[in-house]
């Protein structure tokens, strides 16, 4: 037998102020961007955003940015800020933390900007969109911009990218792009 309404199951139901959702969740952008701001090494950080996005990061080598004609080493930046870098799978993170991944997000529409304005394209696109007559917007095309693509025709080239490198690599970054579109109330 199944029940129909709530009143057949003759247990009476909460207050809606008596419960207080727990979230998984380690992410705070707004505390992050404010950390970052914190530093007032916007440019650089944004810089190094950048570079992270459209030349990458593996193998805990996160190399260098030059910016004004000056070197700047990512992790001696990094070290020097207290971000966080080199982390392992199961390390957990404060939702304020600065990581690699964390500075590319919060800079997503910087990098789009500068993609566009450039004409650059990211290492996910280059190495990544075998087919490049795909209809898409190639500046929407780098690491995290899954939290930005507006259009389906983007959002269909930047999952064909994920699907292309987790076949050739092993990993799993198309399903945490699905989680933050469908998240974001895109239907795949």
């Amino acid at each position: 037998m199944y029940f129909t309404d709530i009143s057949e199951l003759n247990i009476d139901p909460i207050d809606v102020n008596d419960i207080e959702l727990v979230t998984r969740t380690t992410y705070n952008e707004d505390l992050i961007v404010k950390k970052i701001a914190k530093t007032k090494e916007m440019k650089l950080l944004q810089c190094i955003a950048i570079q992270l996005a459209l030349v990458g990061w593996g193998n805990r080598n996160y190399g260098s940015v030059k910016v004004d004609g000056v070197e700047h080493e990512v992790v001696s930046t990094f070290d020097r800020l207290g971000f966080r870098h080199s982390l392992s799978q199961s390390e957990k993170l404060l939702e304020d933390d600065v990581t690699p991944s964390r500075l590319v997000r919060v800079f997503r529409f910087h990098i789009k900007k500068f993609l566009t304005a450039t004409g650059k394209t990211s290492y996910l696109y280059n190495k990544y969109i075998i087919d490049k007559t795909q209809i898409g917007n190639k500046s929407e095309i780098f690491p995290f911009a899954e939290s930005s693509v507006r259009t389906m025709a983007d959002v269909k080239l930047l999952r064909q990218a994920y699907i292309e490198m987790d076949k050739k690599l092993g990993t799993s970054f198309l399903i945490r792009c699905d989680r933050v579109l469908v998240a974001r109330g895109i239907s795949l």
